[in-house]
């Protein structure tokens, strides 16, 4: 515990890290909040308030519904994190294990994972992603379950590696002399040196997910309407872009909102857990840390 505490203080003395750290805060907050503090209900219909401008009655203005934008877009906030967080965590859990028992067993295990993470990776998330959910249908939770397939290849791939380097360890060595299984060797001493990061990549990956959901709810095939999701809002806004475009202000300041803060603070966790890495990109982290033997 002291230890985190320690790695909290450092993230927030740097600007990045406070900056991020207050942004993810404040969206957690609005998540959580959002039903008490969005003024009207999200699927209100008023047809005689439809596309009215921004006043103190609606802060963001109204959509073509007369539903209000700001509301949608606070309880977007709620359903952009319900699917972000359950698919970055279990592509992480899956990765890990699978990348965990790739890595320390080797062999056919590790030939066969390793060829259907390399097939996975062979096409780009959001085109996975619609393929896959043009043939399961449209829900929250085959869109959860869609992306966290799309991500997990990656968590698979960087576990392997770093099983990989780290089984050859010599206290590893001495574990296997004194009698150790393969199940202590992997679980009480590979895991805990292999989850810092991975713990990087999961923080940098958690504005990714949001960004994939929008692109396909905008796409058409996410979460339907009349769901209260950026990327239904985007799509809708971009529809009646002609007559008003202050349905789309709403859930892009959302987005770019969301996205910054998450990055911020993964990139400062990435800089602190590993500062081999400060600087670098998110994909040129993880090649390097893929690389890393």
């Amino acid at each position: 515990m002291s230890e985190l505490r320690q790695t909290v203080i450092r993230m927030l003395a740097r600007p990045a890290g406070s900056i991020g750290f207050a942004i993810v805060a404040l969206t957690l907050l609005v998540a959580v909040t959002a039903p008490l503090i969005a003024p009207y209900d999200p699927a209100a219909i008023a047809m005689a308030k439809r596309f009215a401008a921004p006043s103190f009655d609606h802060w963001l203005g109204t959509d073509h519904l007369g539903r209000d934008n700001l509301s949608r877009v606070i309880h977007g906030t709620r359903l952009a994190l319900t699917i972000a967080f359950p698919a970055v965590l279990s592509a992480f859990a899956a990765g890990l294990l699978l990348g965990l028992v790739a890595g320390y067993v080797g062999g056919l295990i590790d030939r066969v994972l390793t060829v259907i993470a390399d097939t996975f990776l062979s096409f780009p998330s959001v085109i996975l992603g619609l393929a896959l959910l043009t043939l399961v249908g449209q829900s929250v939770l085959n869109t959860t379950l869609v992306i966290a397939l799309s991500l997990f290849p990656y968590y698979l791939r960087l576990a392997r590696g770093l099983a990989l380097s780290t089984r050859h360890q010599p206290y590893i060595k001495a574990e296997r002399s004194l009698g150790a299984g393969r199940g202590r060797i992997m679980f009480l001493h590979l895991l805990p040196n292999m989850l810092p990061p991975l713990l990087v990549v999961v923080a940098m990956d958690i504005p990714s997910a949001i960004v994939i959901e929008a692109g396909l709810a905008f796409l058409g095939l996410g979460v339907p309407p009349p769901a209260p999701d950026w990327g239904v809002l985007l799509n809708e806004g971009f529809v009646n872009v002609a007559i008003s475009a202050w349905p789309l202000v709403g859930p892009l300041m959302a987005i770019i909102f969301v996205t910054t803060g998450f990055t911020l603070l993964g990139e400062t966790f990435r800089d602190i857990a590993d500062p081999r890495l400060a600087g670098l990109g998110r994909r040129t982290g993880r090649f390097l840390m893929r690389r890393a033997r």
